[in-house]
Order: C-alpha cells, then structure tokens, then sequence
C-alpha cells in the first residue's frame, strides 16, 4: 500500500534522530549543572560542575566551607544515580538509534524518543533532591552550625547561604539533552504528519477510483 511507504523526508528525520543518539552520548562527558559560589576568602567565586557521575571543579575547596556549616562532602550525593548513569544514557542514545530506524507501529516509534525526554526531568529532580537533602540535614557538631540555619540551595537561578552567594544553572551536557529531544520530536511529528497526509491522500484516491463504479449501474440503465 502506498500509505506505507516512507515519506520523502524520512532521511532527515532518521539523520535528526541519529544526531539525537549522539548528543545523549556525548553529554555523558560533558557537566550538566554549573554551581557558582561566591564566599569572602574567595572573592572570584568558586564553580562545581555537577556530571553524570560526579562533581568536579572547586570540589575541595567547596567542601571546606561546608565543613564549617556542617554539610556532608559533595561526593557522598547520589553514589546509586552515579552508577547507572553512564550505562542508563548509553541505553538512552542506543533507544534513539532503534527509533531512528523504527517507523511503526506509530506508538512504538513515539516510546523509544520517551527516556531522553525523561532525562530533561529525571536529572534536576534527582539533583534537587540531594541537595535538599544536604542542605536541610546538617552536623549540629560543626563549628559554624549555629550561625547557619538548614537550608536548600537553588537549583536555578541566584541564591544566598548564610554568607555566600550561589548561583546554579545547567550546562553545556544539559542542553545537549534539551537539543536531542528537540530533534526526536520533531522528527516523530514529521512522521506523524506524513503519514495522517499520506493516508488522506490514498483515502482521496480511492474514492475517486470508486466514482466510475458508482456510475456505471446508471450508465447500463440508459442502454
């Protein structure tokens, strides 16, 4: 039938798709979240860069000062995500791969681009989550845990701990996952479309190949 026939532009939504896959793939290298802290002994700031499988940057800096407030080190969050990251993403780049070359059943194509999309969400609901965590449970031991009340960093935008200044916003891995899902969707609407048009098109044909069928019986009557 011809309604199954790949549309003219499947060669760009399959491209869209594999660019997709490898987005997802090289975000896995690249920082997701950025934390910039500004503290007086360090008047430049301090940045962390939140990764898939951990924090880098300022780390040890950044963790003395939490010691004084009474915040657990930064590499204590998150060790179970922290496992399974790289392999999860790599299965998220390997689906977008299947769906590049997966056109039906329709629902099928659509469910393989869900996890990348599911990371746009997963990932700072998961960060959030530790750093409630950590900000709100703090060592009542710590040197400076009655000058500091329990707290929760933010997650976008500026903030202020106590005397510091923060400021969190996601990065260059983060927004790779927002322009691979970007593409997946477009690529699945694309499909969508043409194949609601495809199928409105055959539809047309057949109906106008039934005219002629429908006039005949009329045309022998006369004779």
């Amino acid at each position: 039938m011809k309604s199954s026939m790949p549309c003219a532009g499947e060669v760009y939504n399959k491209a869209m798709l594999l660019i997709a896959s490898l987005l997802v793939a090289g975000s896995i290298f690249l920082p997701y979240w950025k934390i910039h802290i500004i503290a007086p002994q360090y008047p430049k700031g301090l940045n962390v860069y939140i990764h898939v499988v951990g924090a880098r940057g300022d780390v040890r800096e950044v963790d003395g000062l939490n010691h004084y407030i009474g915040m657990r080190p930064l590499g204590e969050a998150a060790p179970f995500e922290r496992k399974i990251a790289v392999p999860g993403l790599s299965l998220v780049a390997l689906t977008l791969v299947l769906a590049a070359f997966v056109r039906r059943p329709r629902w099928l194509s659509w469910l393989l681009i869900v996890p990348v999309i599911a990371v746009l969400f997963v990932f700072p609901a998961d960060l959030y989550f530790w750093l409630r965590e950590f900000g709100l449970n703090l060592d009542p031991k710590a040197p400076l845990s009655a000058m500091v009340k329990p707290f929760v960093p933010p997650i976008f935008g500026p903030g202020k701990i106590a005397q510091f200044g923060v400021e969190s916003w996601p990065t260059l891995g983060y927004l790779a996952v927002i322009l691979a899902s970007g593409l997946a969707i477009t690529a699945q609407r694309r499909r969508t479309l043409c194949e609601r048009l495809r199928m409105q098109s055959f539809i047309t044909e057949k109906s106008v190949e039934a005219e002629p069928n429908r006039a005949h019986p009329t045309i022998a009557m006369s004779r």
